[in-house]
């Protein structure tokens, strides 16, 4: 049992580490494929200061906004919008290397099923914010793989094909588990120049001025920390993925079957 529970573990962590390598190693094309996810998420962000700057709701409004609307919108931007990269690391793990502008042509030529999908899941994250977000805690991993089903496969009933997936490695509630540590300890990094000039240590006259403009440093670190973590779980969920069809499925070996068998037909024929 507790070798088992050891290899789950092993195996999320070898795919935060392919995800962080292939990151590595192709930054400028993932720049660019982050883009959409980047733009969205600063439209968001900025109309959320914005609005907090600006307005004052009464309690019922900012509870629906801030607890409900907000985080749906959030994590459809996190679902949706970084697939692209997820395009780029499934080829580049199948030895077919894609341009950046293939990766888009990709995603958007399998929008009709992406967005079906994606209603769906929207749906779920509403339902889940109205119960505080309880239920996210135990279902969001196991809805993880549809898009990534929807993007790469051609199969109906998808949500089911995601479960048996999820039945065949459970490793993904511990990659799922990493990226919330990620998140957590990333973004508890945010306030701390906040809290440096609100314990007085560097008081000075020109510490004044730089309080009232931090917000703003605190939105764009915010942004980008937010985008690079999107990026970076569509990135690791795409390799999960590959490895569940290769490895588990035998996708790798049935091409090998397949590409022998053709091979000793065009030698029989060639023979005869």
């Amino acid at each position: 049992m507790k070798s088992a529970s050891r290899n789950v573990v092993a195996r999320g962590l070898r795919q935060v580490d392919r995800a962080f390598w292939c990151l590595h190693d192709h930054l400028p094309e993932f720049a660019v494929l982050g883009l959409p996810t980047f733009a969205v998420s600063l439209v968001l962000a900025a109309g959320m200061a914005m609005a907090l700057r600006t307005w004052h709701f009464d309690p019922l409004i900012s509870y629906l906004l801030w607890a409900i609307v907000i985080p749906v919108v959030t994590l459809t931007i996190v679902t949706f919008f970084p697939l692209p990269c997820a395009v780029f690391a499934w080829f580049q793990a199948n030895g077919e290397p894609k341009a950046p502008a293939d990766c888009f042509r990709w995603w958007r030529n399998r929008v009709g099923r992406l967005v079906a999908v994606q209603s769906w899941l929207t749906f779920s994250y509403v339902w889940w914010f109205v119960l505080f977000g309880l239920p996210m805690l135990f279902l969001w991993p196991r809805t993880c793989l549809a898009p990534m089903v929807a993007l790469f496969e051609d199969r109906p009933k998808i949500f089911r094909r995601a479960q048996q997936l999820m039945r065949e490695d459970s490793a993904i509630h511990v990659l799922a588990g990493l990226f919330f540590l990620f998140a957590v300890v990333l973004g508890a990094l945010i306030p701390l120049p906040r809290l440096l000039l609100f314990s007085k240590l560097l008081a000075a006259e020109w510490t004044r001025s730089v309080e009232e403009s931090l917000w703003a440093l605190e939105l764009s670190c915010g942004v980008i920390l937010a985008c690079g973590l999107a990026v970076s779980w569509s990135v690791a969920l795409a390799l999960f993925y590959y490895d569940l069809r290769q490895h588990r499925e035998g996708e790798r070996i049935a091409r090998k079957i397949a590409a022998l068998q053709e091979n000793c037909v065009s030698l029989a024929r060639h023979e005869s």
